[in-house]
């Protein structure tokens, strides 16, 4: 048998030769290819037949347990922020304001619009009304006192009572006693004490003051001490309830609505009442309000704040009896 030559093309058994593959571009994508070998395209990924899980493959039953929920788009939702307004706040604020702007003009006798002084309620003009309604004169007479004539019954009523009467169901009781009071507060206390002597002894010698608050010095002394009683009850009068109403009534609401500057509108309402006294006069009770108001916020008592609004009151009495 003969050997085949070399380039020779194989026929196939019924004598026709194979036809020879058709050679195509470089660089065209659409290629032919042979009908007798099927080839992929380059770069088709091959497809993955997805594996089924089996009983001791546990991270495949859980993926096949729970299946991916599909992707939601999340739209953010804004808050919506409404004013509220604090009504008990706004309630203390306005009564604060009313009753000091009332008693300023009772206290100037202004009689332009209303006669004011309608309502300096003394204990002699108490009587009169008691014994007009049958009171007998033997309950009501010690009310016609000499040393009584200046207790202010208005201030009374309105600084103390009132503002007791809307507080009482919700009083903090130790608020008013030593319990929260630290032994370094009495030093301080002290140096306050000493700090208002040079200052009422300045009172002299401040021409504006000193016509304010003159001395008698060569009065009696059963003048100065008549004088002293009454200044002692009228001071009892209205002390309590000036503290009262502006270091609980009126602190303890705007703090609470206000906790950074609430307190800032007790030296307001404080120094703008003072408006009517002196000007120097003005200036140390905002000094004094800024002080007293930061211990009685701090220190939620108001024992030493009136202790020293006290002592400011006595050395000023005192001082008038002595220059």
């Amino acid at each position: 048998m003969a050997k085949k030559k070399t380039g020779e093309s194989t026929g196939r058994k019924d004598g026709t030769q194979d036809p020879l593959p058709e050679q195509t571009y470089l660089f065209d994508n659409n290629t032919v290819s042979s009908p007798a070998k099927k080839t992929k395209a380059a770069g088709t990924p091959r497809k993955r037949t997805p594996k089924t899980p089996t009983p001791n493959d546990p991270a495949a039953s859980a993926s096949v347990a729970s299946p991916k929920k599909p992707a939601t788009r999340k739209m953010k939702v804004k808050k919506q922020h409404t004013l509220r307004l604090p009504y008990p706040s706004v309630f203390a604020i306005g009564y604060v304001a009313l009753v000091l702007a009332w008693d300023a003009l009772v206290s100037m006798n202004d009689t332009r619009t209303v006669n004011w002084a309608i309502f300096q309620w003394h204990p002699a003009r108490l009587q009169t009304l008691l014994e007009s309604l049958s009171v007998p004169h033997a309950l009501v007479g010690w009310m016609s006192w000499s040393v009584l004539s200046g207790v202010d019954l208005f201030k009374v009523l309105f600084w103390l009572v009132i503002p007791v009467a809307f507080c009482l169901w919700h009083m903090d009781w130790d608020a008013f006693t030593r319990r929260r009071i630290q032994p370094k507060d009495w030093a301080y206390f002290l140096g306050f004490c000493i700090l208002t002597v040079f200052a009422i002894v300045s009172v002299k010698f401040i021409p504006v003051l000193a016509r304010q608050y003159p001395g008698l010095g060569n009065a009696s002394l059963s003048y100065r001490l008549n004088f002293f009683l009454i200044q002692l009850f009228w001071v009892a009068s209205w002390l309590p309830g000036w503290e009262f109403m502006h270091r609980y009534f009126l602190l303890r609401r705007v703090t609470a609505d206000f906790p950074r500057f609430g307190w800032v509108l007790l030296p307001i309402a404080e120094g703008t009442y003072h408006l009517i006294k002196p000007w120097p006069e003005t200036l140390a009770m905002v000094g004094l309000s800024i002080v007293i108001t930061q211990y009685a916020m701090r220190r939620k008592n108001l024992f030493i704040p009136f202790l020293a609004h006290l002592v400011v009151e006595l050395f000023l009495i005192v001082g008038m009896m002595v220059w």
